[in-house]
């Protein structure tokens, strides 16, 4: 028997492999998008069967990006601060079991970690925790290692967005008291 299977990048032509059972088809060389598969059987004397239904395959090379970032409060004092990320993806969604590395860089380039609170969906939420030690000015924000069910992992973004840390209580340092005489 001889196993007939189209060749999805040129549609309608049937690539030939010759079993007489099982057979496998590896495929190389395919592009984003979808594609149809179908199996015929020809035997010894030439009679060639029926083609089997359609089954549909998708590729998807597609990572997932950064769609928005927001942080609360801005600029950020000392105490907690909150950060939103809404991914943007392909149609198989985010693989939430495998959260992405989110940090921020302050101005004296420290680094810093966001713990996640939560990761639904395709949107992920943190906490970190900013200490008047700290150096304040603009802190940089970054986020590396999402990746989607299909198994595609996002290229790391160094300079998602960016906030403010602002920590020191402005301080007094001269004051001027003018009166009217008449």
């Amino acid at each position: 028997m001889a196993g007939i299977m189209p060749c999805p990048a040129i549609q309608n032509r049937w690539t030939i492999t010759i079993h007489f059972s099982q057979w496998t088809f590896h495929w190389t060389d395919y592009q984003p998008g979808q594609y149809t598969f179908r199996v015929r059987a020809t035997d010894l004397a030439g009679n060639v069967g029926e083609p089997s239904p359609p089954t549909r395959v998708t590729v998807n090379l597609s990572a997932p990006e950064v769609a928005t970032v927001s942080i609360v409060p801005k600029p950020a004092k000392a105490g907690e601060v909150v950060l939103t990320v809404t991914f943007k993806t392909n149609l198989s969604g985010l693989d939430t079991s495998k959260p992405p590395e989110v940090l921020f860089v302050t101005s004296d380039g420290k680094s810093f970690p966001f713990r996640q609170t939560t990761y639904q969906n395709l949107t992920w939420t943190g906490v970190a925790t900013i200490t008047d030690v700290m150096a304040n000015g603009e802190a940089t924000i970054q986020i590396s290692k999402a990746t989607d069910k299909d198994g595609n992992p996002m290229a790391p973004n160094l300079n998602v967005s960016s906030f403010v840390i602002d920590t020191q209580a402005p301080t007094i340092t001269n004051v001027t008291i003018s009166y009217a005489t008449d």
